[in-house]
């Protein structure tokens, strides 16, 4: 009995002996193949397991803008609470200044309009930069315009942002919590 096996560096079909060498490599390859969609099955089980993302409910265009405080507006896109992860954009008055703080996640952030100035390293943004802040980045912004970002923040625990006053001491926070309270159902 011959069997027909593709050749794929070039597309052709090729007799196979059962008996021969190339049929028992086939076979043992299949069995791998086969043992490696078990586990892969198993795998798949487990991540049901896993807490799902809560994404918005609604078009981020269509999405109300939530107060933060009287300087910075939010939408909330997506929470991963289990992975201290949060997708969000922010609105942010012109004039306002951040004051010292500190990001206890990493962060990412594309400016979408306006301009902002990071005081720590004395560089400016506009629409289109990319910024890139490290776990423990503290620093001081300044928003020039009215200016909107989109952001990611991803961390190791519930609190993603410290702010400080002028004894270094933490006066506001912001957590996963607090953006998955604000995440449109």
């Amino acid at each position: 009995m011959f069997h027909l096996q593709t050749n794929r560096s070039c597309n052709t079909l090729q007799k196979v002996d059962p008996e021969s060498e190339n049929h028992r490599r086939l076979a043992a390859m299949n069995n791998k193949l086969d043992a490696v969609e078990q586990e892969v099955s198993k795998m798949s089980a487990v991540e049901k397991d896993i807490p799902s993302m809560q994404v918005t409910s609604c078009k981020a265009s269509e999405q109300p803008w939530v107060a933060c405080n009287e300087n910075v507006q939010a939408k909330v896109l997506s929470v991963d609470a289990a992975r201290h992860s949060v997708e969000f954009m922010f609105k942010i008055a012109a004039g306002f200044k951040s004051g010292m703080h500190r990001h206890t996640c990493e962060t990412s952030v594309l400016i979408l309009e306006g301009r902002l100035k990071n005081h720590t390293t004395g560089v400016e943004f506009g629409p289109g930069d990319f910024c890139y802040q490290p776990f423990d980045d503290e620093h001081v912004e300044e928003f020039l315009e009215e200016t909107t970002v989109f952001g990611s923040y991803r961390g190791t625990k519930d609190t993603l942002v410290e702010f400080f006053d002028e004894d270094d001491n933490v006066t506001e926070e912001f957590k996963v919590s607090d953006f998955a309270a604000m995440l449109p159902q």
